[in-house]
């Protein structure tokens, strides 16, 4: 008879955003990988990364709760696959891993642009290097900027995601004329009820 002390005990695991019991997970505390942010995965993978890391899960274990295989990771990691091309169930189980709103997922995947929210493309481009410039004179996440993020050839999405994340923790507003989700939401939902009157109208 095997004792307790040597008996192999299952490590809790979590299952699609929570624990094995059911209780959710810990909110995401917005770390994330420096190092992947100057890989090809970019924006999501150092999202992913980070969120692993807080959760304590190996790479293994955050595919596993993604639903795909390691392999793939590893390919968008390297840039072998593209993250703006990941498929709607991928950016659904990312999402829920993260415990975000999938349309941030697929900002961070370049499936859509920061200047898709605006209005005016040109707002961001002019936007964001001042506000960049307020990060780098900020007293507490000032002296956290690496020189690569400032560089001129560094992605605009990852630029955008850093900003985003210091006007949460500032409680700033750094971009203007940016477009909110709830005010997009609103305006397509406001076109598809106007639809779905049309359509009712001509059934009759």
């Amino acid at each position: 008879m095997v004792s307790k002390s040597k008996r192999k005990v299952k490590k809790k695991g979590t299952v699609r955003g929570k624990t094995a019991q059911g209780a959710p997970l810990p909110a995401w505390d917005k770390s994330i990988d420096e190092d992947e942010l100057t890989r090809p995965g970019g924006a999501l993978l150092a999202m992913l990364y980070g969120r692993a890391r807080q959760l304590g899960h190996t790479r293994g274990e955050l595919a596993k709760h993604l639903n795909v295989t390691y392999g793939y990771i590893a390919q968008l990691s390297a840039g072998h696959r593209r993250t703006e091309h990941i498929s709607d169930d991928f950016a659904t189980a990312c999402a829920r891993y993260l415990g975000v709103p999938k349309i941030t997922v697929l900002l961070a995947s370049g499936a859509i642009t920061p200047v898709d929210l605006f209005e005016q493309p040109d707002e961001i481009a002019l936007a964001l290097p001042m506000a960049l410039e307020h990060l780098q004179v900020d007293p507490v996440f000032g002296p956290l900027v690496p020189q690569e993020l400032m560089a001129k050839d560094t992605s605009v999405r990852i630029q955008f995601l850093v900003v985003r994340l210091f006007e949460a923790a500032r409680g700033l507003k750094l971009i203007p004329g940016e477009h909110t989700l709830e005010s997009i939401a609103q305006s397509i939902k406001a076109i598809e009820d106007r639809r779905r009157q049309l359509l009712k109208k001509a059934s009759k």
